[in-house]
């Protein structure tokens, strides 16, 4: 799934982002730049969440969207998966006054061909983190 975000400048949104990571007013999130790809990772003192997956940040005309892809050699659990989706969204509820965007979506429904899975995509150890 991925976490879709609708604005009218979604370029200025992800600096809005990436400024408010830097200014560690999002101390949970940590941000990296590699090879041209936005990438935002979960930092925290539980060692069963910490940097287990990213989102890598896609800017389409009117919305800056995350998709979600595990680490090498880490299968994302339903937990991991739930707690990175709910951590990043909940940056746009902490910061709403801050940042610059008209909705945010967790679409409930897979959105095939952009990057997305589905539940069914999860095995007993969790999913493989390929798309």
């Amino acid at each position: 799934m991925a976490i879709l975000c609708t604005s009218e400048r979604p370029r200025d949104l992800l600096k809005q982002i990436e400024r408010l990571i830097a200014e560690n007013r999002i101390a949970a999130w940590k941000h990296q730049r590699i090879a041209k790809t936005d990438r935002f990772t979960l930092v925290t003192s539980n060692a069963q969440l910490a940097e287990m997956a990213w989102f890598r940040a896609e800017i389409r005309k009117s919305e800056l969207n995350f998709y979600i892809t595990a680490n090498e050699g880490i299968s994302i659990t339903k937990e991991i998966f739930g707690a990175y989706h709910q951590s990043l969204t909940k940056i746009f509820s902490d910061h709403e006054t801050s940042l610059d965007f008209i909705r945010v979506a967790s679409p409930p429904v897979p959105l095939r061909g952009v990057g997305t899975m589905v539940w069914d995509d999860m095995g007993p150890n969790g999913w493989n983190g390929k798309i």
